[in-house]
């Protein structure tokens, strides 16, 4: 069941015994291991994976896998990575840690986990989506901002990343 104020916004695939990561608008990370998350059944709500402030959503979420990094968007055209190790990992249903740079401006729009050389999607609200490789936002640490890597109008924003699944070999 969902709330009638929420909505299904990410799935992912785990191990079992894998590590996930919630990242929200305000720029904070959320790491804990999926065993914290015990087993329900198809109608039960879930439980809380992150506390989130007034106004906040999560914006990304996902399974951290060794050698992986997380890249961020904000709503004006700024991304980084960040190496996924940079993120410690606590309890469930805590506020987590920065992942961007507090102060600033635009809230994060999008976060995914990826290798290198792997791909997302940028999706706007009035233009076309666009594909970005994970290596064209620089790597910084984890409490800095990054740089512009979309010049984004006025009358527009970044609303979301979309990771792009490479197609099995």
């Amino acid at each position: 069941n969902i709330n009638k104020a929420d909505q299904l916004g990410f799935i992912c695939l785990t191990g079992g015994k894998d590590d996930l990561l919630l990242v929200s608008s305000g720029g904070m990370a959320i790491r804990f291991s999926e065993s914290d998350v015990r087993s329900m059944g198809l109608a039960a709500a879930g439980v809380m994976g992150m506390k989130l402030a007034k106004e906040e959503t999560i914006v990304g979420a996902g399974t951290v896998l060794p050698k992986t990094e997380l890249l961020l968007m904000t709503e004006d055209g700024q991304g980084k990575r960040t190496q996924i190790g940079k993120f410690p990992t606590q309890g469930r249903n805590g506020k987590g840690v920065l992942a961007w740079k507090s102060g600033e401006k635009s809230p994060l729009a999008g976060a995914v986990i990826g290798q290198p050389e792997d791909r997302a999607v940028v999706h706007f609200a009035r233009k076309a989506p666009r594909s970005l490789r994970y290596n064209d936002a620089p790597r910084r640490d984890r409490t800095s901002a990054g740089k512009k890597i979309y010049e984004v109008s006025q009358r527009d924003r970044i609303q979301s990343l979309t990771v792009v699944v490479a197609k099995p070999k």
